[in-house]
């Protein structure tokens, strides 16, 4: 089991990863047309929102006092892994079910490998986002996203 210090080390490490990645991506995808750049910046710019997230849930949990209740979670490898994992899910989803359900798959689970387990803010965030990434695409740029297997 490990510390709560060694927890808050490794989430740490988790948020500059993620903001890493979203660094590199921002750069490639500045280097697509222009009209073709819409969809990786948007998820970039989600990535950006996670990565805040998890830096202000760190900031507000702040360090642990000795004694405090240690909590059993994975290590940041095994959470990383997970989460190409999940990628690899989603892009599956995405190209048999379309963009809703894999987008829903997928922001429901994520929250539950950061440890989040208050099921009504998980459902209620996804939604949310989903609503607006095709309220987004569809109406205010036009651009569709993959269509979902129930509604062509």
């Amino acid at each position: 089991m490990r510390s709560a210090e060694d927890q808050r080390r490794g989430d740490i490490a988790f948020a500059a990863a993620i903001c890493v990645i979203a660094a590199v991506a921002t750069t490639l995808a500045l280097g697509f047309p222009k009209d073709a750049r819409m969809w990786p910046l948007f998820a970039v710019a989600t990535l950006l929102v996670g990565a805040a997230g998890v830096g202000a849930q760190i900031l507000a949990r702040g360090r642990a006092a000795p004694g405090d209740e240690e909590e059993e979670e994975l290590a940041f490898p095994a959470r990383a892994a997970m989460f190409v994992g999940l990628v690899v899910v989603f892009d599956f989803l995405l190209v048999y079910l379309g963009f809703l359900t894999a987008g829903a798959f997928a922001l429901m689970a994520t929250p539950l490998l950061l440890g989040e387990r208050r099921p009504a803010a998980i459902v209620a965030t996804a939604t949310v986002f989903l609503v607006v990434a095709y309220l987004v695409f569809n109406k205010l740029v036009h651009k569709a996203l993959p269509p979902d297997w129930f509604w062509d």
